[in-house]
Parts: structure tokens; C-alpha cells; sequence
């Protein structure tokens, strides 16, 4: 995906379902000062359902083809 649509995709869909599960592991920060703890996060998974879609692949021709 660009500005001015050079490149990407665009997607048509009537009934679209996206799921993920995410990790996160708070790391404490150690350098005598109080902070929060740094939050680092992970995909576990991730799962999409696309029905009634159409997908669309998007490309600008650039150049000379020889």
C-alpha cells in the first residue's frame, strides 16, 4: 500500500471476520529509576474468514518493457 495507489491491494468484502491472539511479557526496566515495566507483545495467532470478497491487486507499470 502507497500513496496515490502505485502499489497494494484493495479488498471488497461483505462478511469479513479477523481474530488474533496476542502475547505480552512485562520486562522490568533496571536502571534506578521508577518505571512501568516494558510491555512486549507477540502474535500467537491470527486467523481471517473473508466471504462474499473480492480482492484486488494494485500496480502502477513504471519504465519500459523490453
Amino acid at each position: 500500500m502507497s500513496f496515490a495507489m502505485q502499489r497494494g491491494f484493495e479488498l471488497l468484502g461483505g462478511r469479513v471476520t479477523f481474530n488474533s491472539e496476542h502475547i505480552v511479557n512485562l520486562t522490568p526496566i533496571d536502571d534506578d529509576l521508577l518505571h512501568r515495566p516494558r510491555a512486549e507483545w507477540s502474535v500467537s495467532c491470527m486467523s481471517c474468514d473473508l466471504n462474499d470478497a473480492e480482492i484486488w491487486l494494485k500496480s502502477a507499470l513504471q519504465g519500459k518493457f523490453r
